[in-house]
């Protein structure tokens, strides 16, 4: 009872708390409105290619030639890519130097071949004309062996334009994070981070107002009240965010997958990790603006490092092994897989490094609180 009593006590308090109710609430809820407009194209999966030139030159039979030419017609009808003859060879290389055009395409009859030349400034576009190409060319010869072999059958062939005999497709096709899902789970994860302020200021509270000495004269232990003070802590942090889900996912329509409850387990040890996170430093730090200036470094580095501010590139193996050591980076990440894939590899690990984390902090509040009220 006394420490249901002290969870009730600190509860309250944070709910009347009305600049940190609208911190922890409205902030990220506003975030996730303006940053999910901002990149909203940032985070689009379509590509436009209207702006996509390519040169090309044909030295090749008329069979081939008119095969090719109605190949690259189609590409600028569907698709937009603007094709241009060249003259000849090197000017169409000079034109590929000065960034004038993504590539150039050679194609030629003796020895029968299509060179493709690429500038490095347009590499996806470049590797895309690439694969169409290679398309055409596997089509191409797919007629020229029917042609050999089974002639008869050829015109009934050609005279559907809509076979293709070179089909890629993708089986297994996920659905994507666009901006607002993505800042939708990263303002959350890192507003949640600031939980630890909560933490901070209610063991700071109780000593700026010597109310931790009058607790400690009623039949109640240190351990309670530091358990309590934590506990109720994270019930208002739990609940907060568990507002910015809700209203993210209603009110916005952020997709946050179809195992709500994970989630949640995941957001409940994050939170616990942030109160512990601040109950730590306050017992470890006595001055109040270092150890507030110590939070205020702490969390935008954890949470920088966790991608909560934009996507890290993931191409550098040293990154990697920094991004690590962020508890945030396994929790985003364990929530992202799980939203999108639902693969819970990552879960178990990430609510471990969060708990983990919280009982080192507590352990270190616990110590220092045996040597002094509250």
């Amino acid at each position: 009872m006394r420490l249901l009593s002290i969870i009730r006590k600190e509860f309250i308090q944070n709910i009347r708390n009305t600049k940190a109710n609208i911190m922890m609430i409205l902030f990220p809820i506003v975030l996730i409105t303006i940053l999910g407009a901002a990149f909203s194209t940032a985070f689009s999966n379509d590509i436009a290619l209207d702006n996509v030139k390519v040169l090309y030159t044909i030295n090749g039979d008329q069979e081939l030639s008119s095969s090719f030419k109605g190949f690259l017609d189609d590409l600028h009808n569907e698709v937009g890519i603007t094709f241009t003859e060249a003259k000849n060879k090197d000017a169409a290389i000079s034109s590929i130097k000065n960034t004038e055009f993504s590539c150039y395409i050679n194609l030629t009859e003796d020895p029968q071949k299509i060179e493709i030349i690429k500038n490095a400034r347009f590499n996806f576009e470049a590797n895309l004309v690439e694969s169409l190409v290679k398309s055409f060319a596997s089509r191409y010869e797919a007629i020229s062996q029917i042609a050999q072999n089974n002639p008869s059958v050829l015109p009934s062939v050609l005279s559907n334009p809509a076979m293709d005999f070179v089909k890629i497709q993708s089986l297994d096709k996920k659905r994507q994070p666009g901006a607002l899902d993505y800042y939708a789970v990263t303002m959350l994860t890192l507003i949640l981070m600031y939980a630890s302020q909560s933490g901070f200021w209610s063991i700071k509270t109780e000593k700026s107002y010597k109310t931790g000495n009058r607790m400690l004269c009623a039949p109640v232990n240190r351990m309670e009240i530091l358990a309590g003070k934590t506990l109720g802590s994270i019930f208002v942090t739990v609940l907060q965010g568990t507002i910015v889900l809700l209203f993210s996912t209603y009110a916005l329509k952020a997709y946050w997958g179809t195992d709500i409850p994970t989630i949640f387990l995941i957001i409940i040890s994050e939170a616990i990790l942030a109160v512990s996170l601040g109950t730590g430093i306050a017992y470890l730090i006595h001055n109040d603006g270092a150890g507030n200036a110590i939070l205020n470094i702490i969390v935008p580095v954890l949470v920088f490092l966790g991608g909560g501010y934009f996507q890290l590139p993931e191409s550098s193996s040293v990154l990697q092994k920094i991004t690590a050591i962020s508890p945030i980076k396994w929790t985003n990440d364990a929530l992202f897989r799980v939203i999108y894939d639902k693969d819970y590899t990552y879960v178990i690990a990430a609510i471990a490094v969060n708990l983990l984390a919280a009982a080192l902090f507590l352990g270190i509040a616990a110590l220092f609180s045996k040597k002094e009220a509250v």
